[in-house]
């Protein structure tokens, strides 16, 4: 079925497996490109040429359910959009929530010779399994929770008095007592 489309010409016929065809041609019977814009009068008659020839072919036009239109598909969609939206404002507030805060030291003189002893203030969990696998690495490992217990702020002077009565006095370094003297305790007075 050939129709003319304001200026062009409209072809609609029908392939093998049943699927619509369309070829545009302009008015001097040319072969052309769809047209990339077609006016509201344009379109109407496409739209009535198409339907006429689907009906004479024996196919239902495809169409929308009838009063069925974007708007009220957005309007079922609304609340299943905000909610989403709600859920992910959630869930990047509660990740900008969640910090991580690490501290380490790092002694740039190394020991003449190689640190056996090391004093470690961890959970107790993590202290285990520490020392379980220092073993393997001839290493030992002392809690310092029991070295310099957690009760109570230290002065620098108590820390270096600690630390010169230590078994392991030669691995003690200052900064480890620095480190001791400031790992959530009260400031000193």
């Amino acid at each position: 079925m050939r129709f003319q489309v304001g200026k062009f010409l409209c072809e609609l016929s029908l392939d093998d497996d049943g699927s619509v065809q369309t070829r545009w041609f302009l008015r001097s019977g040319r072969k052309t490109e769809p047209p990339h814009y077609l006016d509201a009068a344009d379109r109407r008659q496409y739209r009535a040429a198409r339907e006429a020839f689907l009906r004479a072919a024996g196919k239902p036009p495809a169409r929308l359910a009838a009063g069925s239109t974007s708007w009220r598909t957005l309007q079922r969609l609304a609340p299943v959009l905000v909610v989403a939206a709600i859920v992910a404002a959630c869930t990047t507030m509660l990740a900008g929530c969640v910090t991580t805060s690490m501290q380490g030291y790092a002694d740039l003189d190394r020991p003449a010779r190689p640190i056996e002893h090391i004093a470690v203030v961890a959970p107790p969990a993590l202290v285990a399994a520490l020392t379980a696998e220092s073993q393997n690495h001839g290493i030992l490992i002392e809690d310092g929770n029991l070295i310099v217990p957690p009760t109570r702020a230290y002065k620098d002077a108590e820390l270096r008095q600690l630390a010169a009565t230590l078994p392991f006095r030669q691995a003690v370094q200052w900064p480890l007592a620095t480190w001791f003297r400031g790992r959530g305790c009260p400031p000193a007075r």
